[in-house]
């Protein structure tokens, strides 16, 4: 049998109690100790064994939110009142309203299109003012004094009320242009470079919005068209030059007026001419050209306007289209060199001219002659492809959308740009077209 060890009674008396004494040492001295991390290191420091864990301080959190808020606040009011500011200057803002009075060229008494929308725009800003020139054969006069955008409740109190600041301006606005129909300019003749000097020598140190208002075909030299028209707009502009004052800071408004009185209408030639010389001109002075406008409805002239030259129509550079027969294919070509201005979708030539040119296929539609009409854009070949692309898709439709306001509903409109060039030289002008072809019924 084996031998037990051998062991004191006494020790093994002491056993459980040494172990006791033990883990209550052990017990009382991790309470005593700052917690640790699992490589044994202090988790909090001298902070940490300080206080007890888990419990929160909420007031510097509460300070710190509270800041952050607060500095947000700030900036958001700051970028607000900055775009504001940037949005109303009215410290020396302008509107001009310019426009040319004779007997060859029908006269609206009412603001044109866009004009009392901006005065209120100065109006809601604090201010501006309204200033109205009217010219013939010699420059331009003021026809009154400029008129304050500052609309007042009561004197003294600002009106805030956006309803009732609007129907002052309108009434502000109207009662200006009333009083400058009265006005009779000096000279015979229309001044086109007169007017533009009046219009430079009006303009102020903050926004200027110009609405110019002419037949677009001066008389008075050296900008006289009965010359000029004998080469094309740019070398126009070109040969009077020097002459030409500074619109520099002037976001222009062309409004083209009709021919009324002896004046014959316009062709489709002079119509693209005027404009093309008068947006030159523009640009020459450095104006910022935001618009251009044609006057459809033919008014009569003041009646004791001066007189000016009678302008006859350059030859017509864009034949007539002949007129379509059942049962066959109807093919027009439009030169887009004559229809719309340069690398651009917008119309130079006025709407009802290019309807004019329309108006077989219109008709022919109609009468049940065609089932669909295909309107193909091309360009000349300069410049990328891509562009080309786009600017004849763009062109084919503002086409399309015509031929669809008239009635025609089956149209379609593509772009080809340069890739199927119509004739021999893929840069020949004659590439700058709109092809618009209207299929028989069967």
């Amino acid at each position: 049998m084996g031998v037990a060890p051998f062991m004191s009674p006494r020790r093994t008396a002491g056993i459980g109690s040494v172990t006791s004494r033990r883990a209550r040492a052990t017990s009382r001295a991790r309470r005593r100790s700052p917690p640790r991390n699992v490589h044994g290191h202090v988790n909090g420091g001298a902070l940490q064994a300080s206080r007890p864990p888990y419990r929160r301080r909420w007031g510097p959190e509460l300070l710190a939110a509270g800041l952050a808020v607060a500095a947000v606040l700030a900036v958001v009011g700051f970028m607000t009142e900055r775009a504001r500011s940037s949005s109303c200057t009215a410290t020396g803002d302008r509107i001009i309203s310019a426009g040319q009075v004779t007997a060859q060229e029908g006269t609206d008494s009412s603001p044109p299109p866009g004009l009392v929308a901006q005065a209120d725009k100065f109006a809601s800003c604090g201010g501006g003012e309204l200033i109205l020139l009217r010219g013939a054969g010699q420059g331009a006069v003021q026809a009154g004094p400029a008129a304050s955008l500052r609309i007042y409740r009561e004197p003294g109190e600002v009106e805030n009320d956006v309803t009732a600041r609007q129907n002052k301006v309108q009434a502000l606005v109207q009662r200006a242009f009333r009083t400058a129909a009265a006005i009779r300019p000096p000279g015979v003749g229309r001044d086109v470079l007169g007017l533009l000097a009046s219009i430079s020598s009006a303009l102020g140190p903050g926004e200027n919005d110009v609405w110019l208002q002419t037949l677009g075909l001066p008389t008075v030299n050296p900008a006289n068209v009965r010359v000029l028209m004998a080469t094309d707009p740019a070398q126009a502009v070109a040969a009077i030059a020097k002459w030409v004052p500074s619109l520099h800071g002037a976001h222009v408004h062309l409004v083209l007026s009709p021919p009324a009185g002896n004046q014959p209408r316009f062709n489709t030639a002079t119509d693209v001419w005027r404009r093309q010389f008068m947006i030159a001109l523009l640009r020459r002075a450095g104006a910022d050209v935001i618009s251009v406008s044609e006057v459809q409805t033919v008014e009569a002239p003041v009646p004791g306007a001066p007189p000016a030259p009678v302008i006859p129509n350059l030859p017509e550079s864009t034949p007539r289209l002949a007129k379509p027969r059942p049962g066959k294919l109807y093919t027009a070509k439009l030169d887009s060199s004559a229809l719309f201005l340069p690398n651009s979708a917008q119309f130079l030539a006025s709407q009802g001219q290019v309807l004019a040119q329309l108006q077989p296929i219109i008709t022919g539609w109609r009468t049940g002659l065609f089932s669909h009409v295909l309107v193909v854009g091309h360009c000349a070949r300069f410049g990328p492809a891509s562009g080309a692309l786009l600017l004849s898709q763009q062109r084919a439709a503002e086409v399309a959308n015509l031929l669809r306001s008239r009635g025609v509903s089956n149209v379609t409109a593509v772009g080809v740009g340069y890739s199927q060039p119509l004739t021999p030289n893929p840069q020949d002008p004659g590439n700058r077209v709109v092809v618009i072809t209207a299929f028989p019924k069967i």
